[in-house]
């Protein structure tokens, strides 16, 4: 899949959540760019929403 169309795809209110950037954070470790993307959209969201995911966030 093109960079562009996973941008658009991350863009999607209705697509992107936590388990989707995680599973694309597996899927693409070796890529900078979509690692760097990921982490910064994570970044940007409550951590009680990440929480639910991890468990031993604070």
């Amino acid at each position: 899949m093109s960079h562009a169309l996973l941008l658009r795809l991350f863009l999607s209110p209705s697509f992107f959540s936590v388990h989707v950037a995680l599973q694309y954070l597996r899927i693409y470790a070796d890529n900078i760019g979509v690692t760097y993307y990921l982490t910064r959209r994570l970044r940007e969201l409550d951590t009680r929403e990440l929480r639910e995911v991890w468990g031993f966030i604070w």
